[in-house]
């Protein structure tokens, strides 16, 4: 994934954010205008540039291998799109709130999804496919958390329990409260 964001103007005034994957091959630039480009490691080499991307909301982020990439829509969606043409692999269709953070999980071949507008967390593969849709407190905080690994989700219900899902199976196990 992405460790490195950085924040720039750009000549017109606006914010921008830059991503760079782990391999320092590829760089993911969006504007508060909603583009989002895929540049390599070239100077001003624009490998694809995306368009109706969320002008709010969670930062584009690559996968762990890089070899992909997640950007929030306008739409709500996320759009998946492979690293190296930027072409879409997989749209991530479900919340009804704006994307406030994506999370690419385990190896790769998982998504995370939270909305804070809609309050939920949502887990999918890497093709668009749900696996776990969980509702969380909605207080305005991030209400939930990985395990160092990847493998579990714990997410703070509203009733104030928590429940611990296995991101590899998206089954809710026995919770620790």
């Amino acid at each position: 994934g992405y460790r490195d964001v950085h924040w720039k103007k750009t000549l017109g005034g606006r914010k921008s954010r830059t991503i760079l994957n782990q391999d320092g091959t590829r760089l993911l630039e969006s504007s508060q205008d909603g583009v989002v480009k895929l540049q390599g490691s070239d100077v001003g080499e624009v490998i694809a540039t995306l368009t109706g991307c969320a002008s709010q909301g969670a930062n584009p982020i690559f996968s762990t291998d890089g070899r992909s990439f997640a950007v929030v829509m306008a739409d709500r969606s996320v759009r998946i799109h492979e690293s190296t043409s930027g072409e879409e692999t997989a749209v991530l269709d479900g919340h009804r709130g704006t994307v406030s953070k994506i999370e690419f999980v385990g190896n790769g071949s998982r998504v995370l999804t939270y909305s804070l507008q809609d309050k939920s967390v949502r887990l999918w593969d890497v093709m668009g496919n749900p696996i776990a849709v969980q509702e969380c407190l909605g207080d305005g905080r991030r209400n939930w958390t990985l395990s160092p690994n990847g493998n579990l989700l714990a997410v703070w219900l509203a009733e104030g329990s928590v429940r611990i899902i296995d991101t590899r199976t998206g089954i809710a196990m026995a919770s620790p409260c």
